[in-house]
């Protein structure tokens, strides 16, 4: 499973959730969305799971990237076609 969340958490106070990247695409074209909690309670139940995260991470290296199977090269190598569009 690949975990792909965007989520910050500023002094376990305000957390950020959203789709959108910090990049002027994400931001002006994408019509992606955040949202902003100014709330404790959400700060600590995101930082809480944030470390749950974490601990069941497995980290991946450049080699074993390199070596991942041909199917996963070709899928990504076809994806590159509609970058522009993504």
């Amino acid at each position: 499973m690949m975990l792909h969340a965007k989520t910050a958490v500023v002094d376990g106070f305000v957390t950020l959730v959203g789709s959108s990247n910090l990049d002027p695409l994400s931001l002006h074209r994408n019509y992606e969305l955040n949202a902003l909690v100014a709330d404790p309670a959400t700060g600590a139940a995101m930082r809480d799971l944030f470390a749950s995260d974490l601990a069941r991470a497995a980290r991946v290296l450049p080699d074993d990237w390199r070596r991942r199977p041909l199917r996963a090269r070709a899928a990504e190598a076809a994806a590159t076609l509609f970058a522009d569009v993504l």
